[in-house]
């Protein structure tokens, strides 16, 4: 899907990225989420896409919160308190 959509008109670079890093994070490919949302987050500035923008920047910084926690390291369960 992210395939076919590459290089579409009708589909802004910022919003491109919020689907591309979700689909990164859903993959567990944090790190790469990561980059990816921020990346988003440049776009949407360069853009500025008046109350739009909020919706997409509100949805890029919480894919970015998410990709930072979940690259943090675990302890696999090995946890003694749970």
């Amino acid at each position: 899907m992210l395939a076919a959509a590459r290089g579409g008109a009708l589909i802004e670079a910022y919003t491109r990225k919020r689907v591309e890093a979700a689909v990164l994070l859903a993959e567990d490919r944090n790190a790469e989420a990561h980059a990816v949302a921020t990346a988003g987050l440049e776009a949407l500035e360069r853009a500025q896409p008046g109350i739009v923008g909020e919706f997409e920047r509100d949805m890029l910084r919480d894919l970015l919160a998410r990709s930072t926690t979940n690259m943090e390291p675990s302890n696999h369960g090995n946890d003694p308190c749970g």
